[in-house]
């Protein structure tokens, strides 16, 4: 066997992805941690130097580099320190992955492809059956129905099986990828609407609706490169001033877990106002004055804390934790990522942009920045993108 297709094997272990999350999404942390270090290894067996992506790698120091500094007035000092360990590791470990998928082979990346053409469809029928039939699967293995303890047990799971339906369409004929993709995405929608996983569904689709569009006119990328650059930056003031929590939730139709959300977004958007430049230091929004009252709406009473671990909007915990030097560097990440995402004209460019405005919109309506498992979801998932583009015909990042 070549040297080359074991970078292959690795990077198919990421295939497994949903699996580990289906059994707890924080399990796709130590499968994110295996691959790097089996990446690590394979490099340094065969002495090879993988490409480094230097403008995302010199912003995710800055980042690791800034949160370090913030201990210094962090309200949660050990917190911010354990936290910022994690990221420089998390760095690490989406350089070495990213690396080996830039410099994977052709027979490398044919490994890939056949491991997510065969085991996506595999894995979907599955998902579908546990979601339609409430639990077989988790009955058997494990004794009890995870529709009895809520729907947030798939999360984990249903988001790593969208973020791969993406680089799965790569390995789809292109003459059929159009009706697999309709399918697919339609399949999607129901089973996130059926598992309560509504903000997948909106994101999803809107990365859809993006991607599209971006691929029709090609220009817009510029557009939405700069639409998400000045979201991030003005964030606390749009979410405080235009989002109106009470009159949502005197709309029956909005679901209690958006309304609870809007109630947390203005109350961090108000903790951003009394330090706007710093933050109150990596990793302590959990922490903040204020953040275990509860959250009372007019309409429907309590909701909930108002701050329950983190506040479930990526720019938001940035301008809250590390202030507007945070904010500046994460918007400059996302300019860059959406922007070199779509930058091709191939019709598969579609799918880079899409992956990546998927990653975005869930990243700022649902999950935390700093989540561990989130963080590896997204690094083996573009990484298995990436080694598939790199046979695809297409450019790049660079």
């Amino acid at each position: 066997m070549k040297n080359r297709d074991n970078a292959g094997l690795i990077l198919a272990l990421g295939v497994l992805a949903p699996l580990f999350a289906f059994v707890d999404a924080r399990w796709i942390t130590p499968l994110g941690i295996g691959m790097a270090v089996l990446a690590l290894a394979y490099l340094i067996v065969t002495r090879r130097r993988p490409p480094l992506v230097w403008i995302p790698f010199l912003l995710g120091l800055a980042m690791v580099v800034w949160a370090g500094i913030s201990v210094i007035w962090s309200i949660t000092p050990e917190d911010t320190l354990v936290s910022t360990g994690k990221l420089a590791g998390n760095l690490l470990m989406a350089s070495t992955l990213s690396g080996l998928a830039l410099g994977i082979s052709d027979d490398g990346a044919r490994t890939v492809r056949n491991a997510l053409r065969y085991g996506y469809p595999v894995w979907l029928s599955l998902l579908t059956l546990e979601i339609l039939l409430k639990g077989p699967l988790s009955f058997y293995f494990w004794g009890f129905h995870w529709w009895g303890y809520g729907p947030f047990w798939l999360i984990g799971s249903m988001t790593a099986t969208v973020l791969l339906v993406w680089p799965w369409l790569l390995t789809v004929p292109e003459r059929r990828r159009v009706a697999a993709g309709a399918f697919v995405f339609v399949l999607l929608a129901f089973l996130g609407y059926r598992a309560s996983a509504l903000t997948l569904v909106v994101a999803m689709l809107v990365a859809l609706a993006c991607a599209m569009f971006c691929h029709w006119a090609p220009k817009a990328r510029y557009l939405l490169v700069a639409g998400l650059a000045a979201f991030v930056l003005t964030a606390p003031y749009v979410v405080e001033n235009l989002i109106p929590a009470e009159k949502l939730g005197a709309i029956s139709a909005t679901p209690n877990s958006f309304v609870h959300r809007t109630y947390i977004w203005r109350f961090v958007a108000q903790q951003i106002e009394a330090h706007p430049v710093l933050g109150r230091g990596h990793n302590s929004a959990r922490s903040l004055p204020g953040g275990k009252m509860r959250a009372v709406d007019p309409t429907r009473g309590d909701l909930g804390q108002m701050v329950p671990l983190h506040p479930h909007q990526s720019a938001l915990q940035i301008w809250v934790e590390l202030g507007a030097v945070g904010a500046v560097i994460f918007a400059a990440f996302l300019a860059w990522a959406v922007s070199v995402a779509g930058r091709t004209r191939e019709r598969s460019s579609v799918i880079p942009l899409g992956q990546a405005m998927t990653v975005i919109v869930l990243g700022m309506g649902s999950y935390g920045v700093w989540q561990s498992w989130w963080l590896n979801t997204i690094v083996i998932t573009t990484s298995i993108t990436i080694a598939l583009m790199r046979t695809n015909g297409d450019q790049r990042p660079a």
